[in-house]
Protein backbone atom coordinates (compact mmCIF):
# COMPACT_ATOMS: atom_id res chain seq x y z
CA UNK A 1 0.00 0.00 0.00
CA UNK A 2 1.58 3.57 -0.91
CA UNK A 3 -0.06 6.41 0.85
CA UNK A 4 2.08 9.58 1.41
CA UNK A 5 1.10 12.15 4.10
CA UNK A 6 1.19 15.44 2.44
CA UNK A 7 0.78 17.77 5.14
CA UNK A 8 -1.26 19.12 8.30
CA UNK A 9 -2.57 21.77 9.08
CA UNK A 10 -4.16 23.12 12.78
CA UNK A 11 -5.02 26.48 12.68
CA UNK A 12 -7.50 27.75 10.91
CA UNK A 13 -9.43 24.53 10.59
CA UNK A 14 -11.99 25.24 9.92
CA UNK A 15 -11.52 28.32 7.65
CA UNK A 16 -11.91 31.58 10.80
CA UNK A 17 -12.52 28.93 13.52
CA UNK A 18 -10.16 30.70 15.86
CA UNK A 19 -8.81 27.92 18.14
CA UNK A 20 -5.53 28.76 17.32
CA UNK A 21 -3.39 31.70 17.37
CA UNK A 22 -1.13 32.69 14.22
CA UNK A 23 2.81 32.48 15.45
CA UNK A 24 6.39 33.69 15.05
CA UNK A 25 9.18 32.37 15.91
CA UNK A 26 10.43 35.72 16.79
CA UNK A 27 10.67 39.06 15.59
CA UNK A 28 13.82 38.03 13.08
CA UNK A 29 11.50 35.83 11.20
CA UNK A 30 8.51 35.30 9.39
CA UNK A 31 5.25 34.78 10.39
CA UNK A 32 4.50 30.85 10.46
CA UNK A 33 3.02 29.51 7.20
CA UNK A 34 0.15 27.09 6.70
CA UNK A 35 0.18 24.25 6.51
CA UNK A 36 2.25 23.80 9.79
CA UNK A 37 3.04 20.53 9.32
CA UNK A 38 4.91 19.22 5.98
CA UNK A 39 7.28 16.36 5.55
CA UNK A 40 10.59 17.90 4.77
CA UNK A 41 9.92 21.39 6.93
CA UNK A 42 10.86 22.58 10.71
CA UNK A 43 8.94 20.96 13.27
CA UNK A 44 5.03 22.19 13.02
CA UNK A 45 3.82 24.75 15.72
CA UNK A 46 0.90 25.31 17.28
CA UNK A 47 -1.07 27.20 19.60
CA UNK A 48 -4.56 27.01 20.85
CA UNK A 49 -6.50 29.04 22.83
CA UNK A 50 -7.96 26.59 25.96
CA UNK A 51 -11.43 29.72 26.54
CA UNK A 52 -12.25 29.04 22.50
CA UNK A 53 -11.68 25.23 22.56
CA UNK A 54 -13.09 24.31 25.63
CA UNK A 55 -16.30 21.99 24.79
CA UNK A 56 -15.84 22.29 20.87
CA UNK A 57 -14.94 20.16 18.37
CA UNK A 58 -11.14 20.50 17.14
CA UNK A 59 -10.67 19.60 14.01
CA UNK A 60 -6.84 19.30 11.70
CA UNK A 61 -6.77 19.42 7.90
CA UNK A 62 -4.55 16.46 6.18
CA UNK A 63 -3.63 16.17 2.77
CA UNK A 64 -3.07 12.63 1.23
CA UNK A 65 -1.87 11.41 -1.85
CA UNK A 66 -1.30 7.79 -3.53
CA UNK A 67 -0.71 7.23 -7.12
CA UNK A 68 -3.49 4.13 -7.37
CA UNK A 69 -7.20 4.55 -6.52
CA UNK A 70 -7.85 2.97 -3.20
CA UNK A 71 -10.28 2.88 -0.02
CA UNK A 72 -8.25 3.88 3.37
CA UNK A 73 -9.41 3.93 6.64
CA UNK A 74 -6.49 5.86 8.81
CA UNK A 75 -5.71 6.78 12.35
CA UNK A 76 -3.34 8.94 13.81
CA UNK A 77 -2.60 7.39 17.72
CA UNK A 78 -1.03 9.19 21.05
CA UNK A 79 2.92 7.98 21.18
CA UNK A 80 3.76 10.10 23.61
CA UNK A 81 0.57 9.55 25.99
CA UNK A 82 1.04 13.11 26.98
CA UNK A 83 -0.17 14.63 23.94
CA UNK A 84 -2.12 17.82 24.07
CA UNK A 85 -3.88 17.29 20.98
CA UNK A 86 -4.55 13.69 21.90
CA UNK A 87 -5.07 11.10 18.85
CA UNK A 88 -7.09 11.37 15.42
CA UNK A 89 -9.72 8.71 15.57
CA UNK A 90 -10.55 6.06 12.46
CA UNK A 91 -11.57 8.07 9.47
CA UNK A 92 -12.32 6.66 6.17
CA UNK A 93 -10.84 8.46 2.58
CA UNK A 94 -11.49 7.62 -0.78
CA UNK A 95 -8.55 8.37 -2.61
CA UNK A 96 -8.10 9.16 -6.95
CA UNK A 97 -4.80 7.75 -8.50
CA UNK A 98 -2.50 10.92 -8.32
CA UNK A 99 -4.90 13.38 -6.90
CA UNK A 100 -4.34 15.12 -3.41
CA UNK A 101 -7.49 14.53 -0.91
CA UNK A 102 -7.79 17.08 1.80
CA UNK A 103 -9.74 15.83 4.45
CA UNK A 104 -10.51 17.80 7.86
CA UNK A 105 -10.74 15.16 10.66
CA UNK A 106 -11.74 15.59 13.98
CA UNK A 107 -9.24 15.40 17.28
CA UNK A 108 -9.75 13.19 20.53
CA UNK A 109 -8.24 15.96 22.46
CA UNK A 110 -9.80 16.34 26.10
CA UNK A 111 -6.45 17.82 27.16
CA UNK A 112 -8.38 21.05 24.66
CA UNK A 113 -11.75 20.32 24.55
CA UNK A 114 -12.37 19.61 28.46
CA UNK A 115 -12.22 22.28 30.59
CA UNK A 116 -11.58 20.11 33.81
CA UNK A 117 -8.23 18.70 32.26
CA UNK A 118 -6.90 21.95 30.41
CA UNK A 119 -4.12 24.14 31.54
CA UNK A 120 -1.35 26.15 30.45
CA UNK A 121 1.22 23.56 28.48
CA UNK A 122 3.95 22.81 26.30
CA UNK A 123 4.72 19.47 24.64
CA UNK A 124 6.08 18.02 21.66
CA UNK A 125 3.59 15.67 20.77
CA UNK A 126 3.65 12.59 18.66
CA UNK A 127 1.40 11.41 16.60
CA UNK A 128 1.82 7.56 14.82
CA UNK A 129 -0.20 7.10 11.76
CA UNK A 130 -2.17 4.10 10.82
CA UNK A 131 -3.78 2.91 7.71
CA UNK A 132 -5.38 -0.05 6.37
CA UNK A 133 -7.45 -1.35 3.07
CA UNK A 134 -11.13 -0.73 3.81
CA UNK A 135 -12.46 -3.82 5.08
CA UNK A 136 -9.13 -5.08 6.44
CA UNK A 137 -8.51 -6.02 10.08
CA UNK A 138 -4.63 -5.68 10.15
CA UNK A 139 -3.32 -1.92 10.69
CA UNK A 140 0.17 -1.03 8.51
CA UNK A 141 2.34 1.88 10.72
CA UNK A 142 2.53 4.60 8.23
CA UNK A 143 4.49 7.16 9.56
CA UNK A 144 5.55 9.15 12.92
CA UNK A 145 4.72 13.40 13.46
CA UNK A 146 5.62 15.07 15.46
CA UNK A 147 4.37 18.86 16.47
CA UNK A 148 5.01 21.44 19.33
CA UNK A 149 1.52 22.44 20.87
CA UNK A 150 1.24 25.64 23.40
CA UNK A 151 -2.06 26.26 25.24
CA UNK A 152 -3.06 29.28 25.97
CA UNK A 153 -6.11 30.61 28.50
CA UNK A 154 -7.25 33.24 25.56
CA UNK A 155 -5.55 35.18 23.08
CA UNK A 156 -2.80 36.85 23.34
CA UNK A 157 -2.84 40.82 24.59
CA UNK A 158 -0.77 43.88 24.28
CA UNK A 159 2.31 44.33 23.14
CA UNK A 160 0.93 40.92 20.83
CA UNK A 161 -1.80 40.50 18.58
CA UNK A 162 -3.42 38.36 16.92
CA UNK A 163 -3.90 40.34 13.73
CA UNK A 164 -1.00 42.53 13.24
CA UNK A 165 1.82 39.93 11.57
CA UNK A 166 4.35 42.42 13.22
CA UNK A 167 2.79 41.32 16.58
CA UNK A 168 1.95 37.72 16.51
CA UNK A 169 3.24 35.96 19.57
CA UNK A 170 6.57 33.98 19.16
CA UNK A 171 7.04 30.44 19.72
CA UNK A 172 10.64 31.40 21.61
CA UNK A 173 8.20 33.63 24.15
CA UNK A 174 6.08 30.99 24.69
CA UNK A 175 8.61 28.46 25.10
CA UNK A 176 9.48 30.69 28.46
CA UNK A 177 5.96 31.30 29.79
CA UNK A 178 4.68 28.32 28.90
CA UNK A 179 7.02 26.18 30.89
CA UNK A 180 7.32 28.86 33.92
CA UNK A 181 3.11 28.79 33.80
CA UNK A 182 2.84 25.19 33.28
CA UNK A 183 -0.58 23.94 34.97
CA UNK A 184 -2.02 27.45 35.49
CA UNK A 185 -5.94 27.80 34.61
CA UNK A 186 -6.26 31.35 34.86
CA UNK A 187 -4.75 34.74 34.43
CA UNK A 188 -3.67 35.53 38.19
CA UNK A 189 -1.78 32.10 38.64
CA UNK A 190 0.09 32.01 35.02
CA UNK A 191 1.23 35.57 36.31
CA UNK A 192 2.05 34.14 39.54
CA UNK A 193 4.64 31.62 38.12
CA UNK A 194 5.74 33.73 35.54
CA UNK A 195 6.63 35.73 38.49
CA UNK A 196 8.49 33.24 40.83
CA UNK A 197 10.32 31.66 37.92
CA UNK A 198 11.67 34.80 36.53
CA UNK A 199 12.57 36.07 40.21
CA UNK A 200 14.12 32.62 40.97
CA UNK A 201 16.44 33.42 38.18
CA UNK A 202 18.59 35.33 40.68
CA UNK A 203 19.52 32.52 42.64
CA UNK A 204 23.27 31.63 42.77
CA UNK A 205 22.51 28.09 41.22
CA UNK A 206 20.46 29.85 38.54
CA UNK A 207 22.67 29.56 35.00
CA UNK A 208 21.73 31.76 33.37
CA UNK A 209 21.59 34.22 36.56
CA UNK A 210 20.00 37.61 36.84
CA UNK A 211 20.77 40.20 39.35
CA UNK A 212 19.37 43.52 40.57
CA UNK A 213 20.86 47.13 38.93
CA UNK A 214 19.66 49.86 39.21
CA UNK A 215 19.36 51.06 35.48
CA UNK A 216 17.24 49.30 33.37
CA UNK A 217 19.21 47.11 30.42
CA UNK A 218 16.26 45.30 28.28
CA UNK A 219 14.00 48.24 28.57
CA UNK A 220 15.23 51.24 26.57
CA UNK A 221 14.80 54.65 24.83
CA UNK A 222 13.79 55.61 21.11
CA UNK A 223 13.30 58.31 19.03
CA UNK A 224 9.82 57.33 16.83
CA UNK A 225 7.34 60.02 15.31
CA UNK A 226 8.96 63.31 16.83
CA UNK A 227 9.51 62.53 20.81
CA UNK A 228 11.65 60.18 22.73
CA UNK A 229 9.95 57.01 24.46
CA UNK A 230 10.54 53.44 25.98
CA UNK A 231 10.59 50.18 24.43
CA UNK A 232 11.30 46.61 25.88
CA UNK A 233 13.75 44.44 24.40
CA UNK A 234 12.21 41.27 25.15
CA UNK A 235 13.70 38.69 22.67
CA UNK A 236 17.21 40.04 23.85
CA UNK A 237 16.64 39.12 27.17
CA UNK A 238 15.03 35.91 25.64
CA UNK A 239 18.75 35.31 23.93
CA UNK A 240 20.38 36.01 27.21
CA UNK A 241 18.30 33.63 29.10
CA UNK A 242 18.70 30.61 26.57
CA UNK A 243 22.08 30.85 25.70
CA UNK A 244 22.23 31.78 22.34
CA UNK A 245 23.82 35.70 23.45
CA UNK A 246 25.65 35.02 26.73
CA UNK A 247 27.42 38.47 26.49
CA UNK A 248 24.17 40.05 26.59
CA UNK A 249 23.25 41.71 30.07
CA UNK A 250 22.89 39.56 33.46
CA UNK A 251 21.36 42.60 35.26
CA UNK A 252 17.83 43.57 35.43
CA UNK A 253 16.11 46.44 37.40
CA UNK A 254 12.15 46.96 38.05
CA UNK A 255 11.49 48.15 34.72
CA UNK A 256 12.85 44.92 33.40
CA UNK A 257 10.97 42.86 35.72
CA UNK A 258 7.24 44.48 34.98
CA UNK A 259 7.52 44.04 31.63
CA UNK A 260 9.18 40.70 31.09
CA UNK A 261 5.98 39.69 34.03
CA UNK A 262 3.35 41.43 32.02
CA UNK A 263 4.47 40.70 28.51
CA UNK A 264 4.87 36.73 29.17
CA UNK A 265 1.67 36.81 30.90
CA UNK A 266 -0.37 38.54 28.15
CA UNK A 267 0.79 35.89 25.74
CA UNK A 268 -0.76 33.31 27.81
CA UNK A 269 -4.09 35.55 27.24
CA UNK A 270 -3.55 37.61 30.18
CA UNK A 271 -4.28 41.24 30.78
CA UNK A 272 -1.36 42.75 32.84
CA UNK A 273 0.34 45.87 32.53
CA UNK A 274 3.78 47.71 33.40
CA UNK A 275 3.20 51.08 35.37
CA UNK A 276 5.07 53.21 38.13
CA UNK A 277 3.82 53.33 41.50
CA UNK A 278 2.71 56.92 41.86
CA UNK A 279 4.07 58.39 45.00
CA UNK A 280 4.20 61.99 46.68
CA UNK A 281 7.46 62.72 47.58
CA UNK A 282 11.17 62.31 46.36
CA UNK A 283 12.01 59.13 47.37
CA UNK A 284 10.39 55.79 48.63
CA UNK A 285 12.32 54.26 51.93
CA UNK A 286 11.59 50.57 51.73
CA UNK A 287 11.51 48.62 54.83
CA UNK A 288 13.94 45.33 54.24
CA UNK A 289 13.07 43.36 50.79
CA UNK A 290 15.56 41.01 48.85
CA UNK A 291 16.25 42.07 45.71
CA UNK A 292 16.50 39.27 42.83
CA UNK A 293 19.68 38.10 43.30
CA UNK A 294 19.96 37.72 46.61
CA UNK A 295 20.66 41.10 48.66
CA UNK A 296 18.41 42.50 51.68
CA UNK A 297 18.54 45.83 52.27
CA UNK A 298 16.49 48.78 53.00
CA UNK A 299 17.00 51.33 50.59
CA UNK A 300 15.23 54.51 48.98
CA UNK A 301 13.81 54.36 45.33
CA UNK A 302 13.31 57.26 43.49
CA UNK A 303 10.46 55.15 41.28
CA UNK A 304 9.45 51.39 41.39
CA UNK A 305 7.51 49.59 38.55
CA UNK A 306 5.29 47.08 38.75
CA UNK A 307 2.86 44.24 36.69
CA UNK A 308 -0.53 45.25 37.31
CA UNK A 309 -4.05 43.61 36.91
CA UNK A 310 -7.44 45.26 36.35
CA UNK A 311 -7.11 48.55 35.69
CA UNK A 312 -3.90 49.53 38.50
CA UNK A 313 -6.36 51.44 40.77
CA UNK A 314 -5.74 50.93 44.84
CA UNK A 315 -7.45 47.55 45.05
CA UNK A 316 -6.35 45.88 42.42
CA UNK A 317 -3.75 43.13 42.36
CA UNK A 318 0.32 43.60 41.33
CA UNK A 319 2.69 41.56 40.71
CA UNK A 320 6.65 42.30 41.79
CA UNK A 321 9.27 39.78 40.33
CA UNK A 322 11.73 42.54 41.07
CA UNK A 323 11.90 42.22 44.86
CA UNK A 324 10.77 40.12 47.59
CA UNK A 325 8.92 41.97 50.89
CA UNK A 326 8.27 41.05 54.47
CA UNK A 327 5.09 38.52 54.91
CA UNK A 328 5.02 38.69 58.35
CA UNK A 329 2.78 41.02 60.76
CA UNK A 330 5.26 43.43 61.23
CA UNK A 331 7.20 43.76 57.73
CA UNK A 332 9.05 47.12 59.42
CA UNK A 333 10.87 44.77 62.07
CA UNK A 334 13.12 41.79 62.11
CA UNK A 335 13.55 38.28 61.61
CA UNK A 336 11.80 38.94 58.22
CA UNK A 337 9.59 36.26 56.21
CA UNK A 338 10.40 37.23 52.50
CA UNK A 339 7.59 36.22 49.85
CA UNK A 340 6.71 37.55 46.42
CA UNK A 341 4.25 40.04 46.02
CA UNK A 342 2.21 38.15 43.26
CA UNK A 343 -1.22 38.84 42.86
CA UNK A 344 -0.96 40.80 46.48
CA UNK A 345 -3.68 43.52 46.25
CA UNK A 346 -2.07 47.04 46.19
CA UNK A 347 -3.86 49.08 48.74
CA UNK A 348 -6.98 48.36 50.93
CA UNK A 349 -8.69 49.77 53.65
CA UNK A 350 -7.71 46.78 56.18
CA UNK A 351 -4.92 44.65 56.44
CA UNK A 352 -1.37 44.48 55.31
CA UNK A 353 -1.03 45.78 51.70
CA UNK A 354 1.51 45.76 49.07
CA UNK A 355 2.20 49.39 50.27
CA UNK A 356 2.90 49.05 53.53
CA UNK A 357 5.02 45.28 53.44
CA UNK A 358 7.17 47.70 50.81
CA UNK A 359 7.82 51.28 52.56
CA UNK A 360 8.11 52.21 55.45
CA UNK A 361 4.73 54.25 57.46
CA UNK A 362 4.51 57.12 56.48
CA UNK A 363 5.91 56.70 52.66
CA UNK A 364 3.57 53.40 52.13
CA UNK A 365 0.64 56.05 52.83
CA UNK A 366 1.33 58.31 50.02
CA UNK A 367 1.96 55.99 47.54
CA UNK A 368 -0.89 55.85 45.03
CA UNK A 369 -2.03 53.52 42.42
CA UNK A 370 -1.44 54.98 38.80
CA UNK A 371 -4.94 53.71 37.29
CA UNK A 372 -7.30 53.88 35.72
CA UNK A 373 -5.08 52.18 32.93
CA UNK A 374 -5.06 49.51 30.56
CA UNK A 375 -2.94 46.95 28.46
CA UNK A 376 -1.76 49.84 26.43
CA UNK A 377 0.67 50.66 29.22
CA UNK A 378 2.98 47.86 28.00
CA UNK A 379 6.35 48.82 25.79
CA UNK A 380 6.62 47.94 22.50
CA UNK A 381 8.33 45.36 21.36
CA UNK A 382 11.42 46.33 19.86
CA UNK A 383 15.37 44.72 19.27
CA UNK A 384 17.59 46.37 21.32
CA UNK A 385 20.84 44.17 20.54
CA UNK A 386 20.87 42.60 16.90
CA UNK A 387 22.72 39.88 15.94
CA UNK A 388 26.63 41.31 16.71
CA UNK A 389 28.85 41.98 13.50
CA UNK A 390 31.64 40.58 15.48
CA UNK A 391 31.44 38.09 18.08
CA UNK A 392 33.68 37.17 20.97
CA UNK A 393 36.53 35.20 19.97
CA UNK A 394 38.04 34.35 23.52
CA UNK A 395 41.35 34.41 23.73
CA UNK A 396 42.08 36.34 20.14
CA UNK A 397 39.48 39.19 19.84
CA UNK A 398 39.92 41.41 17.26
CA UNK A 399 38.18 44.79 17.01
CA UNK A 400 36.05 44.82 13.34
CA UNK A 401 36.82 47.84 10.79
CA UNK A 402 33.36 48.65 10.09
CA UNK A 403 32.54 51.36 12.83
CA UNK A 404 34.95 53.51 11.39
CA UNK A 405 39.08 54.36 12.55
CA UNK A 406 37.64 56.27 15.85
CA UNK A 407 36.16 53.22 17.35
CA UNK A 408 39.37 50.49 16.06
CA UNK A 409 41.63 52.60 17.42
CA UNK A 410 40.37 53.01 21.64
CA UNK A 411 43.10 51.74 23.52
CA UNK A 412 41.33 50.52 26.69
CA UNK A 413 43.90 48.15 27.90
CA UNK A 414 43.68 46.05 30.12
CA UNK A 415 39.72 45.95 29.10
CA UNK A 416 39.71 44.30 25.25
CA UNK A 417 36.20 45.24 22.91
CA UNK A 418 35.08 41.71 22.37
CA UNK A 419 31.42 42.33 20.13
CA UNK A 420 29.95 45.05 18.54
CA UNK A 421 26.84 45.58 16.67
CA UNK A 422 25.46 48.52 15.41
CA UNK A 423 22.26 49.71 13.50
CA UNK A 424 19.23 52.63 13.64
CA UNK A 425 16.89 52.44 16.94
CA UNK A 426 14.78 55.53 15.42
CA UNK A 427 15.00 59.21 13.81
CA UNK A 428 17.97 60.78 14.44
CA UNK A 429 19.69 58.34 16.26
CA UNK A 430 21.88 55.59 15.87
CA UNK A 431 23.32 53.35 18.15
CA UNK A 432 27.07 51.23 18.30
CA UNK A 433 27.22 49.22 21.20
CA UNK A 434 30.00 47.09 22.24
CA UNK A 435 30.83 43.98 24.80
CA UNK A 436 33.89 44.97 26.77
CA UNK A 437 36.04 42.02 28.49
CA UNK A 438 38.43 42.41 31.22
CA UNK A 439 40.03 39.08 30.29
CA UNK A 440 40.71 37.31 27.45
CA UNK A 441 39.64 33.51 28.13
CA UNK A 442 36.55 34.48 30.09
CA UNK A 443 32.79 36.57 29.58
CA UNK A 444 33.42 37.84 33.54
CA UNK A 445 33.14 40.57 34.64
CA UNK A 446 32.25 42.51 31.58
CA UNK A 447 30.99 45.70 30.29
CA UNK A 448 28.34 46.90 28.23
CA UNK A 449 29.32 50.28 26.21
CA UNK A 450 26.56 51.79 24.19
CA UNK A 451 27.14 54.80 22.14
CA UNK A 452 24.06 56.90 20.91
CA UNK A 453 25.33 59.09 18.01
CA UNK A 454 22.27 61.83 17.77
CA UNK A 455 21.81 64.26 14.72
CA UNK A 456 22.59 67.11 16.70
CA UNK A 457 23.65 68.48 20.63
CA UNK A 458 20.26 69.05 21.09
CA UNK A 459 18.87 65.83 20.22
CA UNK A 460 21.53 64.26 22.62
CA UNK A 461 20.37 66.44 25.68
CA UNK A 462 16.80 65.07 25.27
CA UNK A 463 18.17 61.86 24.74
CA UNK A 464 20.25 61.95 28.26
CA UNK A 465 17.22 63.29 30.19
CA UNK A 466 14.91 60.23 28.90
CA UNK A 467 17.56 57.89 29.32
CA UNK A 468 17.70 59.00 33.26
CA UNK A 469 13.91 57.95 33.95
CA UNK A 470 15.08 54.69 33.57
CA UNK A 471 17.78 54.62 36.81
CA UNK A 472 16.65 54.52 39.97
CA UNK A 473 18.09 57.18 42.14
CA UNK A 474 20.10 58.44 39.73
CA UNK A 475 22.89 60.81 41.10
CA UNK A 476 24.75 63.93 38.89
CA UNK A 477 28.37 63.08 38.67
CA UNK A 478 31.01 65.94 37.96
CA UNK A 479 32.97 63.97 35.17
CA UNK A 480 33.12 62.71 32.43
CA UNK A 481 31.24 64.61 29.60
CA UNK A 482 29.56 67.87 28.75
CA UNK A 483 26.95 66.36 31.61
CA UNK A 484 27.32 63.27 33.45
CA UNK A 485 25.18 60.90 36.08
CA UNK A 486 25.70 57.51 37.54
CA UNK A 487 23.92 54.88 39.98
CA UNK A 488 24.95 55.04 43.13
CA UNK A 489 26.73 51.38 43.55
CA UNK A 490 29.01 52.82 40.47
CA UNK A 491 27.59 49.88 37.91
CA UNK A 492 26.44 52.40 35.23
CA UNK A 493 27.83 55.60 33.98
CA UNK A 494 25.95 57.82 30.88
CA UNK A 495 27.18 61.03 29.83
CA UNK A 496 27.02 63.42 27.27
CA UNK A 497 29.69 64.84 25.18
CA UNK A 498 28.55 66.70 21.97
CA UNK A 499 25.99 64.95 19.68
CA UNK A 500 26.98 61.77 21.69
CA UNK A 501 25.36 60.15 24.38
CA UNK A 502 27.60 57.30 26.07
CA UNK A 503 26.49 54.10 28.49
CA UNK A 504 29.00 52.19 30.20
CA UNK A 505 27.65 49.24 32.65
CA UNK A 506 28.31 46.25 34.10
CA UNK A 507 26.54 43.91 32.74
CA UNK A 508 27.80 40.55 34.16
CA UNK A 509 27.65 39.08 37.60
CA UNK A 510 31.25 39.80 39.02
CA UNK A 511 32.08 43.65 39.43
CA UNK A 512 34.87 46.07 38.20
CA UNK A 513 35.53 49.60 38.65
CA UNK A 514 34.62 51.59 35.59
CA UNK A 515 34.91 55.28 36.67
CA UNK A 516 38.35 55.54 34.99
CA UNK A 517 37.31 53.78 31.75
CA UNK A 518 34.16 56.39 31.10
CA UNK A 519 36.98 59.29 31.54
CA UNK A 520 39.17 57.66 29.52
CA UNK A 521 36.18 57.05 26.61
CA UNK A 522 35.50 60.74 26.92
CA UNK A 523 39.27 61.85 26.48
CA UNK A 524 39.67 59.87 23.38
CA UNK A 525 36.22 61.45 22.20
CA UNK A 526 37.78 65.16 23.07
CA UNK A 527 41.19 64.17 21.72
CA UNK A 528 39.88 62.56 18.41
CA UNK A 529 37.11 65.48 17.20
CA UNK A 530 37.94 68.47 19.86
CA UNK A 531 35.41 69.75 22.48
CA UNK A 532 31.99 70.52 21.68
CA UNK A 533 32.29 69.87 18.13
CA UNK A 534 29.47 67.02 16.27
CA UNK A 535 30.54 63.85 16.47
CA UNK A 536 31.00 60.50 13.93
Amino acid sequence: MTLTLLSIQFRDVPPDSEFAVPLRQNPCTVPLDLPEWQPAGAIASVAYCLDRTAGRTVEVQVTLHSPVELDFEIKAEDATGQNLSGSIPVFGVSLQAGVPAVRQVRLSAPRLTDAAQASVEVHDDEWQWFLRLEGSAEWVPLLATRHRVYTLLSTPNYPWSALEPEQFVWTDALDFACTWATGARDAGAAATQITRRFYALGEPQSNPRLVYDSRAHYVFTTFQGGHFGSVFGLIDLIRYLNGSMPSNPGAVDCHDCASAVSTLANALGAALFRQRIGFDGPQIHTNVVRLIGGNEDARPFDQHELAWGNTASDGDPVWDACLMVDFDDAPAMSPHTFDLAAGTIFSQASGLDYRARLAVRDDAAALIAPGPLDVHENWRLEIKIPTPDCQPKLGSIQVPSNLGDFLVSLDLSPWHMAEWSEHSVGEDLFRYMSTVLLSADSLEPRLHVDWYRCQSVARAGELFVATRKLMANAEDWPVPGDACYRSPDGRNYIFRRANVVVQVSLGGMETAPIADLTIRLDNAIVATFGQGHTIL
